[in-house]
């Protein structure tokens, strides 16, 4: 069961990545070709275009970590034992998980105040903040998965 929620849940993100990657690079080719051709230029794009980048960059990092292709800080391997390292990858995953975690309740905290005080002229851009609470929990849920079911074996090239 969890093994289909992780294929479905990566095939969306997919598709969410893609689609933001294409629109970023729309909308900023529009934001140019108006700003030289036309004398014009649209600041709401501006603002867009920067969630649009977080949106790109957390759902890369999501499908990074399901890849196992994320980046690693593992200089205690090169000093430990393979069978040792090979026994620690599961509960580092979970504290991964629980750091993302942590992450996703700060940001959650931090979206709220945004929200709270946001001038109403910026209220509309608000919820597109939503995607760092949304990505970090994502990065958790992605971690805690490779904890209990361990990594795809498309990937398990990736750890050695």
């Amino acid at each position: 069961m969890l093994q289909i929620i992780r294929s479905y849940l990566v095939k969306i993100e997919s598709v969410v990545a893609a689609t933001s990657l294409l629109l970023l690079l729309v909308l900023s080719m529009v934001q140019v070709l108006a700003r030289n051709f036309f004398d014009i230029g649209f600041p709401d794009l501006d603002v867009v275009m920067r969630y649009l980048i977080l949106f790109v960059g957390f759902m890369g990092a999501v499908l990074a970590v399901e890849r196992n292709t994320h980046i690693k800080i593992d200089i205690a391997t090169a000093f430990l034992d393979s069978d040792f390292c090979e026994k620690l990858i599961r509960p580092l995953f979970f504290l991964s998980a629980l750091v993302c975690t942590m992450f996703c309740w700060y940001s959650i905290q931090y979206w709220l105040g945004e929200w709270e005080f946001a001038p109403v002229n910026e209220k509309w851009s608000v919820p597109l903040a939503l995607m760092i609470p949304i990505g970090f929990g994502l990065l958790a849920f992605h971690f805690l998965l490779l904890g209990v079911l361990g990594v795809d074996s498309r990937y398990k090239e990736n750890f050695e």
